[in-house]
């Protein structure tokens, strides 16, 4: 049994009431001991502990990575051990369906689950027929106070415990790793070094654990906009719940707000923010799906302005380009070798139209001729601030938000929509029917 149990005797007692749970172990709620430790707290309150890897199920079949039922029942707790490890498996959203009946059964028996990761839940899909993973609920994160550390270590100050945990910000792994150098053989000044570079390697740690999702919000949040305190509704309950778990994330019951990042070390977390995001080298699949769907986005825009261009000005139509179009030109002959000796040579410029002009175009002939295909020019200026953010950070291979997708979506449901409708009008309308063989017959021309 562990000698420090009582680090998670939070999650033992929690167990006592659940069958099922998620337990995102991140970089800081992790002791030195872990394993040790989590299955010392969960002996302790009468639990048998099962150690299954996930790993072991993914080489082997769940059928034999889990106990059968028969030896399991009340009183038997199984950690379901790292799934991320996995993660990057072709079949891993198989294993994750696989895992669910056979988990079932376990709890059929009596026995309690806990999926043990350093990742948020929301990292893992949810294949058809759920998972395993889907069904747990989280269980929070552990938070160490001044009084249950002197339990712990009865020869402490009750000055130096609540020096620790303010530093530690009540994390298991800072408070851990503080304890022990409060009574090291060390000088002050060398304390103070270890103290600060374990704190900078845990949390890059905590850091790169959260996923690309989470990154690029605090990416967009802290380093973009330079907020850290927000109003609780302005963030998903996942991603309050991803970095609650990673202990990266307060939440004021009293008023509502969200604060990022302990205040003893937030200047340390955004730095390491930066350096982890700066190590990211592949794109995650969101990135690649985005990608598509603002290709298509683009070049629908364009191909609506040229519609209305040619069909207003005809063979002028590169004359009402104006400054934007030298622009584009410009662009055009510094990024290759283009033949044309002017604007009025090349046959595609809005090619080289910045997202943000082509916009801004189309507002204007919405404004002069009512709409471009039926989109009109209030419409026009809302997807440029809705859109153009979004397009730059796919232009410039920026981690995309967790809504972007979703928001560029909405715009190509929204244009296409307005097209139908517009083709739908002009055909009800007689000025607009084209005249057939029957109507261009001696009566329809005057000649008697």
């Amino acid at each position: 049994m562990s000698e420090h149990g009582e680090w998670y005797s939070d999650i033992a007692e929690a167990m006592t009431g659940r069958m099922l749970a998620y337990l995102q172990a991140g970089a800081l709620s992790r002791s030195a001991r872990f394993e040790d430790d989590l299955r010392g707290a969960l002996e302790n309150r009468g639990f048998v502990v099962h150690r299954v890897d996930w790993a072991t199920a993914a080489r082997d079949g769940w059928e034999r990575a889990l106990p059968p039922a028969a030896d399991l029942g009340p009183g038997n707790v199984v950690l379901l051990w790292h799934p991320e490890t996995v993660a990057n498996l072709r079949d891993f959203e198989d294993i994750l369906r696989q895992s669910r009946p056979k988990g079932q059964a376990a709890i059929a028996s009596g026995a309690r689950l806990i999926v043990v990761s350093t990742r948020p839940k929301r990292f893992f899909p949810e294949p058809d027929g759920s998972s395993i993973v889907a069904d747990c609920s989280r269980l929070r994160p552990i938070s160490i106070d001044a009084s249950r550390l002197r339990s712990m270590h009865a020869d402490l100050e009750p000055a130096a415990a609540e020096r620790i945990i303010s530093f530690a910000s009540g994390t298991v792994a800072l408070t851990e790793y503080y304890l022990q150098l409060e009574f090291a053989d060390l000088s002050g000044n060398e304390k103070r070094r270890q103290a600060g570079q374990f704190l900078r390697t845990t949390l890059l740690q905590a850091v790169d654990e959260l996923g690309t999702g989470i990154l690029a919000l605090l990416n967009h949040l802290v380093l973009e906009c330079d907020v850290l305190d927000m109003p609780q509704e302005d963030l998903a309950e996942h991603q309050i719940a991803a970095l609650e778990s990673a202990c990266l994330l307060r939440v004021n019951d009293f008023d509502g707000t969200a604060h990022l990042f302990a205040e003893p070390w937030r200047a340390e977390v955004k730095d390491c923010l930066g350096t982890v995001l700066r190590s990211v080298v592949s794109p995650p699949a969101e990135w690649e799906v985005l990608a598509r769907k603002m290709f298509t986005f683009e070049r629908t825009v364009r191909k609506m302005v040229m519609e209305i261009l040619l069909e207003v000005h005809g063979e002028d139509w590169r004359k009402v380009l104006g400054e934007r179009g030298a622009k584009a030109f410009g662009l055009a002959r510094n990024d290759t070798n283009v033949s044309a000796a002017s604007l009025d040579e090349m046959y595609t410029p809005l090619d080289w139209f910045l997202l943000e002009d082509l916009l801004d175009l189309a507002a204007e002939l919405a404004t002069a001729h009512g709409s471009v295909r039926g989109v009109r020019a209030g419409e026009w200026a809302r997807l440029k601030v809705q859109v153009v953010p979004i397009r730059n950070r796919v232009a410039h291979v920026r981690l995309p938000l967790e809504t972007d997708a979703a928001t560029v979506r909405s715009a190509l449901l929204n244009l296409d929509a307005r097209m139908r409708a517009f083709e739908r009008d002009r055909l009800r309308d007689p000025a607009n029917v084209e005249a057939t063989p029957e109507s261009v017959g001696p009566g329809a021309t005057g000649i008697g």
